[in-house]
């Protein structure tokens, strides 16, 4: 799913992905699906898919709101986002690599992936970790701003 975002949103990516378990919470104790896998990243794409077009729109109605000269720069968004040769597995494997940048320190690296790709809370990191939330905030952020700083 990342790489829909040019591996640049991971904010974004991270929500759609919490809100397609969150469903998964709300739905499967009635009926779990045939390709659960392939539900989780139906959903999650659809979730961002629907949050591009939001932001979209919000930078529409925005620049008919001001002025030609005061216009907000943006890129434009592939609609042909969906790949159906890639698989949840592939995307998972490139976000792990991505996570696991040699030039992070090890320690940073399984934080980065243990949020990112696998989707553990920060208190879940903390205590498996030995460190402090506020510490392990602290490294998430800090790798994701380096990531997006050698990404441009």
């Amino acid at each position: 799913m990342l790489r829909y975002s040019n591996y640049e949103n991971f904010e974004q990516v991270e929500e759609a992905v919490q809100t397609a378990f969150q469903r998964a919470l709300e739905k499967w104790p009635s009926n779990i699906p045939d390709n659960p896998a392939g539900w989780l990243y139906t959903v999650a794409r659809n979730t961002y898919l629907e949050s591009l077009r939001r932001g979209k729109t919000e930078r529409q109605k925005l620049e008919q709101l001001q002025p030609e000269s005061e216009t907000i720069p943006h890129r434009s968004e592939n609609d042909e986002l969906f790949d159906p040769g890639v698989t949840p597995l592939d995307d998972l494997a490139k976000m792990i690599l991505l996570c696991c940048n040699p030039e992070l320190p090890p320690r940073v690296q399984v934080c980065l992936t243990l949020k990112s790709a696998c989707g553990f809370s920060v208190s879940e990191i903390s205590r498996a970790l030995g460190m402090q939330e506020e510490a392990v905030k602290k490294t998430i952020t800090r790798a994701k701003a380096k990531f997006l700083k050698t990404r441009k």
